[in-house]
């Protein structure tokens, strides 16, 4: 039992260490600062030929629904992502790569980074990759999400801003 507590306490001295505490709690969307999620897809696959944006707009659109509210827990192998009606994602402490599949199965790669009051998540797929970086407010009670999808089919990133607010605990 006694070894049991102290690997307890080790592994929360470990996450209070990582600046974990920054990170968990649960948050809601805030509409009103948020971008225009599809006006960015417009001006993203408005560069593109007639028959490649009418492909790439529902795909983009699809994949690129803002979550009203995201989760992040803290774990023993890392931090677990809730958004929307994807699966939960793992962003693992030692910052290897793990396989994540969305909602619709399709398998993908992640990886995390966390530093300086950020994380920042790294998904690669087979047709391209998206950069999920959450900032927080200095005080953490807001949250700043800047997605960034690239593709070799695109001929711009897809980049927009979400923004929360923390909820009560």
């Amino acid at each position: 039992m006694r070894t049991a507590s102290i690997l307890a306490l080790a592994a929360l001295a470990h996450l209070a260490e990582a600046g974990d505490s920054t990170f968990v709690g649960g948050y809601s969307l805030d509409r009103s600062r948020s971008s225009n999620v599809v006006a960015a897809i417009d001006s993203c696959v408005s560069r593109m030929g007639i028959i490649k944006r009418v492909i790439a707009r529902p795909l983009l659109e699809k994949d690129n629904v803002p979550a009203e509210t995201l989760s992040i827990v803290s774990r023993i192998d890392g931090l677990a992502i809730s958004q929307g009606t994807d699966p939960e994602a793992t962003c693992r402490n030692d910052g290897k790569e793990s396989n994540w599949a969305d909602r619709g199965g399709r398998v993908y790669r992640l990886s995390c980074e966390r530093g300086n009051g950020r994380l920042t998540l790294v998904i690669k797929g087979k047709d391209g990759q998206g950069r999920d970086e959450y900032r927080w407010s200095d005080d953490g009670t807001e949250l700043r999400l800047v997605v960034t999808v690239n593709s070799p089919h695109l001929p711009v990133p897809l980049t927009y801003l979400l923004d929360y607010r923390r909820q009560a605990p």
